[in-house]
């Protein structure tokens, strides 16, 4: 008697750990294809972030470059022209003192030198870094930089080489809060510079920060930020009469500037010229690229959800049971998966918008990150996830067709 009881709590306890196992299986189960379908939806909603990328450069909306700009670097192009390799140095005060002579270039309207450093500034106690770039009064007007306020650069700070600094949006807001910082002093490579104005938000060119940078007189950062490095130009930027002469600028510009540079093959070049609609058509094609890319990935992850919902249901590994009638199971199997595909959808869409423009900033050569996601490319992104996590359900379906 003794013994047949303890055999039937054996049974049982065996039976126990044998659902106890089964649980966790298929728990496991609905956790990886959660996951899955995650990653999915994260592909699903960056195609979708690209695609707007995609249809904002080709509308021209290319933050660095304005249509009037022509833009001087004296970096070697690639063999693309357009991906940069080490700077030559090549750009001097003589090349600038030539380029603005009275009809040197004809078909521009101002042009403006640039020495660009990195720096940290500081105001009480915060503590900023960002780009550094000393120029002229003529650099807001060829680059279309505006002012939130203040004023500009003007001829006088460069003739007394004064430590005066005009802020990006970003440095302004990181130094000084609500603080207003006309008339503030913040401190740079151990000087004191009297902030004078601020900068409208720009954006970002690539993954640079139109906004995480401060102006300076090209001769204080000469004097002051710079003082061992010597005259060179890190930039010389043009603006045209209108956006139908700057190829025809770009193209005078390279002819003077291989003159002066003693230079007879324009491949030896140590210089790069860009313009709006030269950078345009590489943006544009490396954003497609990583559409396209990334549309691939995402449809093969979605199908592969699809199919590992169909591999689970197919040997009864995807529902946690508990119910005995056959209809009631069947619901509740649709709505487990429903529920895991819906939470996973939702997070990889989250994670898409939070941080697809920074995972992007690592292809800023190929990609200005001006995109974004709508309303509807979110709903659209969770859809599909969820959509294709259901029709790994179909043989539940067919086994009762």
């Amino acid at each position: 008697m003794e013994s047949r009881s303890e055999t039937d709590s054996e049974e049982v306890h065996k039976s126990v750990n044998a659902d106890s196992v089964t649980l966790r299986v298929r728990i496991l189960g609905l956790i990886v294809t959660g996951f899955v379908t995650l990653v999915a939806v994260f592909f699903v909603a960056t195609t979708f972030y690209l695609s707007n990328t995609a249809a904002a450069i080709s509308r021209k909306v290319v933050a660095g470059l304005s249509p009037e700009m022509v833009l001087v670097s004296p970096i070697p192009p690639s063999s693309t022209g357009l991906d940069y390799g080490v700077s030559s140095n090549s750009l001097t005060t003589s090349d600038v003192s030539a380029l603005s002579q009275p009809g040197a270039i004809p078909g521009t309207v101002a042009m403006a030198p640039a020495t660009i450093s990195q720096g940290t500034f500081s105001f009480g106690a915060r503590s900023v870094s960002g780009e550094v770039i000393g120029t002229t009064q003529s650099y807001a007007y060829c680059t279309q930089f505006q002012l939130s306020v203040g004023r500009f650069i003007e001829s006088q700070d460069l003739a007394a080489s004064a430590p005066v600094v005009v802020l990006g949006s970003t440095i302004e807001e990181q130094l000084f809060g609500s603080v207003n910082p006309i008339g503030q002093s913040i401190t740079m490579s151990g000087t004191q510079f009297k902030v004078i104005g601020v900068l409208k938000s720009r954006g970002f060119y690539g993954s640079d920060n139109l906004d995480d940078r401060v102006i300076i007189p090209q001769t204080t950062m000469w004097s002051r930020v710079v003082p061992g490095r010597g005259q060179l130009e890190s930039q010389i930027v043009f603006r045209t009469v209108n956006a139908a002469v700057v190829e025809q600028v770009a193209s005078e510009v390279d002819t003077t500037l291989l003159q002066l540079h003693q230079l007879s093959n324009p491949f030896q070049a140590n210089f790069s010229i860009v313009t709006q609609s030269q950078l345009v058509t590489s943006q544009l094609a490396g954003a497609l690229t990583l559409e396209h890319m990334f549309f691939g990935m995402s449809g093969f992850a979605l199908v592969l959800s699809s199919f590992y919902v169909y591999f689970r249901v197919s040997r009864g590994r995807l529902f946690l049971g508990g119910i005995d009638s056959e209809s009631n199971s069947d619901a509740a199997l649709l709505v487990h998966v429903i529920m895991a595909s819906a939470i996973a959808s939702l997070l990889g869409a989250a994670i898409a918008i939070a941080g697809a423009s920074q995972i992007l900033s690592l292809s800023a050569s190929m990609v200005t990150t001006v995109g974004g996601f709508s309303f509807e490319d979110f709903l659209i992104s969770v859809a599909l996830g969820i959509a294709f996590s259901v029709v790994g359900l179909l043989p539940m379906v067919r086994s009762h067709s």
